[in-house]
């Protein structure tokens, strides 16, 4: 009896902690196959920056392993940006695979140009990590090249469950 009431405590508090963790500004919804999550933040100069990532679809590696295909985008709107629109982007982020800091993908870019597109975005293919919800997660940190002021915090976007196999070609 002792055991279930510690299981059935113990997944309450995994909920909670999910739950918890999520930042107020964060929007996540199903699409295709899985799932995008889209928060906000503002740099330490107040210039507001939309990352969206998208956790597309599981499938298996040639070494047998289930991955999930991971995309995020990060826009910065040029209206809202005022002085600060030509200024590039400084992004740094990280994939992890099993909640570990052993990254399965760690990069900084110094001076991304969103101005290339028309509507002031970059997408970025992460390394795809080992599929394993609530525990596989995205981190980016973004904001304004050259300021001298800080970036945004950390934005964490964790794997969701229910993120389905590709279908078969």
């Amino acid at each position: 009896m002792r055991k279930i009431l510690a299981l059935v405590i113990g997944g309450l508090l995994a909920i909670a902690s999910l739950l918890i963790s999520l930042p107020a500004n964060a929007v996540v919804e199903p699409e295709g196959y899985g799932f995008t999550d889209t928060q906000t933040c503002e740099d330490g100069g107040g210039i507001p920056y939309t990352v969206t990532a998208d956790w597309n679809y599981k499938y298996e590696d040639p070494a047998g392993k289930t991955r999930v295909s991971l995309t995020f985008m990060i826009e910065r709107d040029d209206a809202d940006a005022g002085p600060a629109a030509d200024a590039g982007v400084d992004l740094h982020w990280d994939v992890s695979s099993h909640g570990t800091v052993r990254w399965t993908q760690h990069k900084v870019i110094d001076g991304l140009d969103l101005d290339f597109a028309a509507d002031d975005q970059a997408t970025i293919n992460a390394r795809n990590p080992i599929s394993d919800a609530n525990d596989t997660f995205l981190r980016v940190k973004v904001g304004t090249d050259g300021d001298g002021l800080d970036n945004c915090e950390w934005l964490y976007f964790y794997q969701p469950a229910g993120i389905q196999f590709r279908a078969a070609a």
